[in-house]
């Protein structure tokens, strides 16, 4: 994924992959984005063209007793 893709990967409906080979409808990351926030998480996305893309998400634990 470029650069100017991963700034905009967490926009609802957005597609880096206009061919329609890769099913989706672009929801998936702003979905997971808005989750995390819910919960006071971070979502960290990193990405090399040609190489593929890490996707990492922190949530908080809540210990109670």
């Amino acid at each position: 994924m470029i650069p100017q893709q991963l700034s905009r990967v967490e926009d609802r409906f957005y597609r880096a992959d206009k061919s329609g080979n890769i099913s989706g409808a672009g929801l998936e990351i702003s979905i997971i984005n808005k989750l995390t926030n819910i919960h006071d998480g971070r979502l960290k996305i990193e990405s090399t063209l040609g190489q593929g893309t890490i996707v990492t998400l922190w949530l908080p634990i809540i210990v109670t007793n």
